[in-house]
């Protein structure tokens, strides 16, 4: 999974009312080995320790009240509240710098991890996602301006420090509200330690913030006429993390309608036309892919497993045969798919 969404995922931002590319480089591709190091170095707490998200009610120094996040429901019309207690062995981050509880405020968006403890809730870590502007000495004066918090938060994430990224992009945004750049950033962050996570409930958590922050990114652009295909593809991704098939075919297609030549939301869109069972559109999306890049040799075998999954052995056949031509290294994954495919198939 995190080798899929690396790969489907990209940074590099297009303002597509000038054609002009923007200077963010960074991207989860060729990352394996940086993230790994990375991961080793973040992975907080005890993964059995359960989590749970949501928005400051009220704070102090023994305990924590917070609001969350839920979806309604028959039984849950309305918001819930949740009350860990806090006590000196309870770690409070805002990316890499260690806070005391005082300085949380009403509407701040935390994770709490917490053990239950006779009868009550002991939270163990409060991860703050996304911080109110106030003075955060020395980590909130060290950029003078959004621009150059957004700078240094694109070298970390370039380094993969990701949880030291983000109050310079919560700094960037606070200080120029429609810092759109500095909302996508920040939702490849998010993204970014979604993949890295190995505890589901925080994994889910960042999952969803990366989705809110593309959200604003591509509903606030929209409303100055901005329209970044980058954006809607790695919003596609992150609906297909989350299962919603739909919604991510959506995405792919307003980010070919915005550039019909993108390579990545071709094949992404031809991966969840293969989940919706779309055959002949995930074939007709590879075929262009490979019109425009016909040197790659992953979109040969992506289209040799959809001949595959159709029964045409012949056509796909000829694909791998280009795949591994083009790409050797590819052989020993796709032998695995190749025989993955073919016992469905016996068993249909």
């Amino acid at each position: 999974m995190q080798e899929e969404v690396r790969h489907q995922m990209c940074m590099k931002q297009r303002w597509c009312g000038w054609r002009t590319m923007l200077m963010l480089l960074v991207g989860l591709v060729g990352m394996t080995m940086t993230l790994r190091q990375a991961h080793a170095r973040q992975q907080p707490g005890p993964q059995e320790a359960p989590t749970v998200s949501g928005t400051v009610a009220s704070a102090s120094p023994e305990r924590l009240t917070l609001v969350v996040d839920r979806e309604p429901s028959a039984s849950w019309p309305g918001a819930e509240k949740m009350v860990v207690a806090l006590t000196p062995d309870t770690q409070l981050m805002w990316g890499a710098q260690q806070l005391a509880a005082t300085e949380l405020r009403s509407g701040d968006m935390v994770t709490v991890r917490y053990v239950e403890a006779a009868g009550h809730k002991v939270a163990e870590t409060i991860w703050a996602l996304s911080a109110r502007l106030r003075e955060f000495a020395p980590l909130q004066t060290m950029a003078a301006s959004a621009d150059e918090a957004y700078q240094l938060a694109t070298r970390l994430t370039e380094k993969s420090r990701f949880h030291e990224a983000l109050p310079y992009l919560d700094q960037a945004i606070l200080m120029r509200p429609h810092f759109l750049r500095a909302y996508a950033r920040r939702g490849y962050t998010y993204a970014a330690l979604a993949v890295l996570e190995a505890h589901q409930d925080l994994k889910q958590a960042y999952w969803q913030r990366a989705l809110a922050d593309y959200t604003t990114a591509i509903d606030e652009g929209s409303k100055s006429g901005f329209h970044a295909s980058e954006w809607y593809n790695n919003r596609g991704v992150l609906y297909m993390q989350l299962q919603d098939n739909q919604h991510a075919l959506e995405d792919f297609t307003e980010a070919l309608h915005i550039d019909a030549t993108y390579v990545l939301a071709l094949t992404n869109r031809a991966s969840v036309r293969r989940s919706l069972g779309d055959w002949d559109g995930a074939l007709a999306d590879l075929t262009q892919a490979l019109t425009l890049q016909p040197n790659v040799g992953k979109w040969y075998c992506q289209r040799g497993v959809t001949w595959l999954q159709q029964g045409d052995k012949r056509q796909a056949q000829q694909d791998f045969q280009r795949c591994f031509d083009l790409e050797p290294t590819l052989r020993e994954r796709y032998t695995k798919t190749i025989e993955k495919v073919l016992n469905q198939r016996q068993n249909m």
